[in-house]
């Protein structure tokens, strides 16, 4: 049941389980959550940081490989998009970019 057809992105540098580095991560983690259950139609993307996000532990499932991102009119990067889950129904999706999201 949504709540007037309202669809919420939250986008943040890190959400628990998958990254966390201080306060941030758990409240990525949770006003999404919070939101769904209130009925809205949620979705969260974060970045994939190499070695710091256990693909096979998650199930994440990758979903898009080399799409081209224009960043300007001089720049372009290739990524690759997975997709998890928060919890039920609120998908979770990693952008996945070695320049910009390298190992933490």
């Amino acid at each position: 049941m949504a709540k007037k057809n309202l669809k919420i992105v939250s986008v943040a540098s890190e959400v628990a389980p998958y990254t966390r580095s201080g306060g941030l991560a758990d409240i990525a983690r949770s006003l999404p959550k919070a939101l769904k259950r209130q009925g809205y139609e949620v979705i969260v993307i974060t970045p994939l940081y190499i070695n710091a996000i256990d693909k096979e532990k998650y199930e994440l499932k990758k979903i898009a490989e080399d799409i081209t991102i224009i960043i300007d009119n001089k720049h372009k990067e290739k990524v690759s998009f997975y997709k998890g889950y928060l919890m039920d129904n609120l998908p979770i999706y990693f952008v996945e970019n070695k320049k910009y999201f390298p190992p933490i």
